[in-house]
C-alpha cells in the first residue's frame, strides 16, 4: 500500500469516528458507549434499536442522581413561577442550589384544550418523561410525581437555555437535524397539541421539551389533533427517516402498556393508534 492510499484510508477512518461521535452524546470518538460513570460497551452503530437502547442505558444512568434530588432534596424556597402558561407553576429551589418546576395537580386548568378535556397533566408531564426515555431520546428534562406542602403535582428538573422558535430560521440553524426530529417523533407519539414556541428550550445545539401536560388524551375516540407549530407544517411531506420509525416499532409495546398502566385504557387506545399511524407513513405529516 503507498502513502496516498494509506492517508486516505487513515482519513476516512477519521472521518467515520468523528461522525460516530457526533451522533450521540454518549459516544466517545471510539465509538464506545459512555455513561456518567464511564465507558461501557460498545455499539452496533448501523442499529437504531441498538443505539436507542445505549442511549436508554447512559440516561437512566445520568438520570438516577437528578430525580434523586427532584424526589428527597430538602426544599429550599418556593415561588409563583412568573411565566407559567395555563396550568398553575412554581419555581422550586433546594438546598444544594438546583432548581426545578412544580406543577400541582390542583392548579391545573379546568377547561384544557378545547375540545380536549386533560385531566391529571400532571401525571402526562411524568408520562411524556418516561416515554421520551423508553425512545432513548433524552430531550425531555427529568421529571417526578411529588408533593410539596400537601399539593401533589409533577416535578421537573431546571433546564437551562432560551425559549426558541423552530419555525424561525435562526433558531432552527442552533440545533441539529436528529434533535429537531425526535422532537417530531416523540409530539407524534404523546398527540401533544401545545408544542408552541414557548415550550422548549434551545441548549447549544440541544432541544428541551418542556410543557407536556397537554397529551396523551384520554377521551376514547379522541382523533390526533393539529401540534401548534408551524415548523411542523414547513417539513409536512419530508421523508421520515426509517431509524426512528424502527426504534419506535421496537418500543411500542413497553410504551402502550406504560399508558394503561399511568393513564388508563382509553389513552393507551389512541397511544396505540397514534404510534401505528406513524410507523405506517413514509413521510412527515401533521396530525
Amino acid at each position: 500500500m503507498n502513502r496516498r492510499q494509506l492517508l486516505s484510508d487513515l482519513s476516512n477512518i477519521l472521518a467515520r469516528l468523528d461522525r460516530i461521535a457526533k451522533y450521540n452524546p454518549y459516544h466517545d470518538a471510539r465509538g464506545r458507549f459512555t455513561t456518567a460513570s464511564g465507558v461501557g460497551a460498545r455499539v452496533n452503530i448501523n442499529d437504531p434499536r441498538a443505539r436507542a437502547a445505549a442511549s436508554r442505558r447512559a440516561l437512566n444512568a445520568e438520570d438516577a442522581e437528578a430525580v434523586k434530588v427532584l424526589r428527597q432534596e430538602q426544599i429550599k424556597a418556593i415561588i409563583r413561577n412568573p411565566e407559567q402558561g395555563g396550568n398553575e407553576s412554581h419555581i422550586v429551589t433546594f438546598s444544594d442550589g438546583s432548581k426545578a418546576v412544580f406543577k400541582p395537580a390542583s392548579g391545573e386548568s379546568k377547561r384544557g384544550l378545547a375540545p380536549i378535556a386533560f385531566p391529571n397533566a400532571y401525571k402526562r408531564e411524568v408520562a411524556a418523561y418516561e416515554i421520551d426515555r423508553m425512545l432513548g431520546f433524552g430531550i425531555v428534562p427529568p421529571t417526578t410525581i411529588r408533593t410539596i406542602k400537601g399539593e401533589i403535582g409533577s416535578l421537573q428538573k431546571w433546564v437551562s437555555g432560551m425559549r426558541g422558535d423552530l419555525a424561525n430560521p435562526a433558531d432552527l440553524a442552533k440545533v441539529s437535524r436528529d434533535q429537531i426530529n425526535r422532537l417530531l417523533v416523540l409530539d407524534h407519539i404523546l398527540g401533544a397539541i401545545d408544542r408552541r414556541a414557548r415550550n422548549f428550550f434551545i441548549e447549544g445545539k440541544r432541544l428541551h421539551a418542556i410543557d407536556n401536560g397537554y397529551s396523551l388524551a384520554e377521551r376514547a375516540g379522541t382523533a390526533p389533533s393539529p401540534i401548534n407549530n408551524s415548523l411542523y407544517q414547513k417539513l409536512r411531506g419530508q421523508s421520515i427517516p426509517k431509524k426512528y420509525q424502527n426504534i419506535v416499532r421496537s418500543r411500542r409495546k413497553d410504551i402502550v402498556e406504560y399508558v394503561r398502566r399511568s393513564l388508563g385504557e382509553n389513552a393507551a387506545l389512541n397511544t396505540a393508534d397514534r404510534v401505528d399511524q406513524f410507523l405506517r407513513r413514509k413521510k412527515w405529516f401533521v396530525l
